[in-house]
């Protein structure tokens, strides 16, 4: 994996969410997993403490995926710097909300700070602490969510991808209404168009699984950032200048 703990938190979080059938994860320092692979999941979880085996080859794939219509979701440290960032595509097309500002993480307190309350993503969000947040700009064209109390971006959304500048990982610092943030950010994207090539490949016989909130289908996931075993990317990166 690229990072350690399988994935945890962030995979014990999403995976206690009732849209979610089912969460699996793939070590993305090691190789990158093709589009079929992607194709058989609703979401893509993805953040890095260690370096992408191929960063242009997985930005490709992740482009294809939303261009089909998957869900991206992409954390800490996506934007540390050039080195971390997912390429290829990925980056040449603009498919992320934030622009890395190639200077690092501010290792620093904050808490939330402004926030668009009339946003989803923000619903019953009162208060959320972290200390591993990179600097980065909002991409014209995206639409910021939340910032962080010392002016530094937090959440943002652009199409079917939403950046969220915060470290969900081993070596995770956060504390307060997290889970709650990304349980938001999985029925905001569900509500997005669904994924005509997944329902598509459902063999007319067999019945539609159904989400608990209604008519969207169950969601897999990929925890996407190079980290294990089945579809999750992570890599390493500078949580290990803080390892305790």
């Amino acid at each position: 994996m690229a990072d350690d703990g399988d994935g945890e938190p962030l995979r014990s979080i999403v995976a206690g969410f009732p849209e979610v059938a089912n969460v699996d994860v793939f070590d993305a320092r090691y190789g990158t997993p093709t589009l079929a692979t992607l194709m058989q999941y609703r979401f893509v979880f993805t953040w890095d403490d260690y370096e992408y085996d191929n960063q242009d080859a997985m930005g490709n794939v992740l482009a294809d995926y939303i261009d089909m219509g998957g869900l991206v979701v992409e954390s800490q440290f996506d934007w540390y710097d050039y080195d971390y960032v997912l390429g290829g595509r990925f980056l040449s097309g603009g498919y992320s909300p934030f622009i890395t500002d190639d200077i690092g993480s501010h290792y620093d307190w904050a808490t939330i700070g402004w926030y668009d309350p009339s946003h989803p993503i923000m619903a019953g969000i009162i208060y959320i602490e972290e200390y591993f947040r990179d600097y980065v700009s909002v991409r014209p064209g995206a639409q910021l969510v939340a910032s962080w109390d010392d002016g530094e971006e937090f959440v943002a959304v652009k199409g079917r991808v939403v950046s969220v500048n915060l470290y969900p990982g081993y070596y995770y610092e956060f504390s307060g209404d997290v889970p709650q943030l990304y349980n938001n950010i999985v029925k905001f994207l569900l509500g997005l168009t669904p994924m005509k090539e997944l329902l598509d490949s459902r063999s007319s016989d067999k019945p539609i699984e159904q989400s608990p909130i209604g008519n969207i289908f169950a969601a897999n996931m990929v925890i996407g950032t190079a980290i294990i075993i089945l579809l999750m990317m992570w890599r390493q990166r500078p949580c290990k200048k803080l390892e305790f």
